[in-house]
Order: C-alpha cells, then structure tokens, then sequence
C-alpha cells in the first residue's frame, strides 16, 4: 500500500477543512470542530502541545488545560500506552452483575439502604478527606503506574485496599500490590490492559497480596512472570479476596454515592481523549481531541461547584504531578465519557 507523505496529508486535511466550512457555515460550533481537526492531525503530536492547550482553554467552560510535568516533553504515542482499559459493548453491559437501589440485596449494608430510602445523601462528599478514615494508607496516596497499561490493576488494588481498611476500622490497613495482577491474572493481558469483570473474577477467587510481598516492577512496560513468593524469599501466607462485584445501574447514580459513604471509594473506567492529558483544575468535560482509549480510575467522592456545576472526585495513577495533585473532577449527572456506566464496587470478604 503506498504510503500518503505527512505534509500531502496534512494539506488535505487543511482543504478538506475550507470545503466544510463552505458547506456547513461559519457557527461556532463548527469552527471549533474545524480548529480540533486542524490541530489534531499530526500523527504523533507532543502530549502537551501549546496550540491544542490554547484551543481546549478557548472552548472549555468548567475546566482549565495546561501542562503537567508528568506528561513534560512526551508525544501523544507515550501517553497512550497509559490506557489500558477495554471498556463494554453495550451487549456485554447488559450481561453483568448489577446493583442498584431496587435490588439491594445482602450486598447492600443497612447504611446504603438508609441513605438512599431517605434521601440523605450530602451535596459533597471525599472519602480521602473523612476523618474517620484517617489510617487508611492507599485512601491518602496517589500512586503512577508509569509506562505501562496497568490502571486496570491499579484501580482495583487500590479500590480493594480502601475498603478492606474502612470495613475493619484500620484492622486491615494493607497497600494491595497491582504486580499482582500485572503478573499473575492470566484472563487479562498485564502492561497491554485488562477488563473489570475478569479482574474481577481473580480478585474474588485467588484474591490480592500485599505491595510489600510484591512491589511494582513493570513500570518499564516489561512483566515479569507471576512469582511463587514474596520478592524477599517469604511465602505467600496472606491473600486478600473479595465478593459480591456488580457494576452499578446507570441511572441510578444515588446507590454509587451511597457505596461510597457506606463502604469506600468505587471504581470505574471512562473514554479518554486527547484534551484529557492536559487536565490542569476544574470539572473536565470532552471538548477536543480524538478518543484514545479506556482508562481505569478510582471515584472517591463527589461535590458541585460554586456554578452548580456537579462533579465526581476522581483519583487517578499517574503520579501527584499530573492534574490537582494526581485527582480531577469530571461531569457528574450525564455519563460524561461513559464514566457513570462503568462504575462497579466489591465487598471484601471478611
């Protein structure tokens, strides 16, 4: 196949562009779809690039781009290897185990009934910043799965240890290793991604070690084989498990808060595209850049802003140097970028 020179393409794309504009008018709307195609046809543009940050600023109306040392002189294909979720098929969707107020079955403990028969949610909620949880060590850490597609296993490691913590007052106050994971659920495919169902499916069966036994090694990208014993010779005496995994009814956004407040932080996954690297502060809502993929994050809590704009709080794996110190809030109410139809929780099985 022969392959079309960047700059030809890139003239194309620009003429194409004029045509369009042509035939569709000159409204705001499809101007900025105009500028986005323009500044978005490089084939490896920088993760950070000026231009694109000043475009996503001029249409943004909740949130603030810039850059982050994070993402500091890396190209788009470096932050790509990030992602590393396979979100649903709506079909597949359809087939998970769901929790929602109307089902709330043994799963449900008698606080999230309460909370949601009587209507007693907060307007404001961060599990991090609840004094209750003061010695929960994963709930106050931001950690960075760097270059590697591991967020699969690092929300829900961390997801794990929050609510094995908050469920035993601190009895069980232990950082779950996502290597772990990485190395050793075979059902899914390490630094290359993973899906929450059969991630979901090793945690409840063989279940979790600590991140003392095994410490993250696949920053690099490289997964080492799933080991026999702790990296310091000890056996394997501990494993963490967990039950009850649902995925959350997406209209029924009141059963996530109250699972948070209740039991800890839940987990989801959403489409990332490319504005989304260069979230700085604010409540991110897509507005430019082509999708790049599925991402796995942590919800720990939810707020509305000063504008009444509604947002989750989000901690995400890509080291405090990224973002609000390693979090970011995104549109609560509407689905943005599917985040509300992939929220799911797990019990730990005490």
């Amino acid at each position: 196949m022969k392959v079309i020179p960047t700059p030809f393409l890139k003239a194309f794309l620009f003429i194409a562009s004029l045509i369009l504009l042509i035939i569709i008018g000159s409204s705001s709307t499809s101007l900025q779809a105009l500028e986005i195609l323009n500044l978005d046809s490089s084939s490896d543009p920088l993760a950070h690039d000026e231009a694109f940050i000043q475009l996503i600023n001029k249409y943004a109306k909740t949130w603030q781009a810039g850059k982050s040392k994070f993402f500091e002189g890396k190209r788009l294909s470096h932050a790509r290897r990030l992602i590393g979720l396979g979100l649903p098929t709506p079909e597949q969707r359809a087939s998970y185990p769901k929790k929602n107020s109307l089902m709330m079955g043994e799963e449900a403990n008698s606080l999230e009934k309460y909370l949601v028969k009587m209507d007693a949610l907060p307007d404001s909620y961060n599990a991090a910043n609840d004094s209750n949880y003061y010695m929960c060590q994963q709930l106050h850490r931001i950690r960075n799965q760097e270059q590697c597609g591991s967020c699969w296993a690092f929300s829900i490691s961390e997801m794990v240890a929050d609510r094995f913590c908050i469920g035993t007052r601190g009895k069980i106050n232990t950082i779950m290793s996502p290597q772990w994971m990485v190395s050793c659920d075979t059902a899914d495919n390490g630094c290359n991604g993973g899906e929450f169902p059969t991630a979901f499916q090793f945690v409840e069966t063989t279940g979790l070690v600590s991140d003392g036994c095994v410490p993250y090694q696949s920053g690099n990208g490289f997964v080492p084989p799933c080991p026999n014993s702790c990296t310091n010779g000890e056996d394997i005496n501990v494993r963490y498990r967990t039950k009850n995994s649902r995925n959350f009814d997406v209209n029924d956004m009141k059963s996530v808060q109250a699972s948070i407040l209740a039991n800890g932080p839940v987990i989801s996954g959403f489409k990332v595209y490319r504005d989304f690297y260069n979230y700085r502060s604010g409540v991110y809502k897509h507005v430019a850049g082509g999708l790049v993929g599925g991402h796995a994050i942590k919800v720990v809590g939810w707020g509305v802003t000063q504008s009444n704009v509604p947002y989750w709080i989000v901690a995400n794996s890509w080291s405090d140097e990224w973002g609000m110190n390693g979090y970011f809030w995104i549109l609560r109410g509407t689905n943005e970028c599917s985040i509300e139809e992939n929220m799911w929780e797990t019990i730990p099985a005490l």
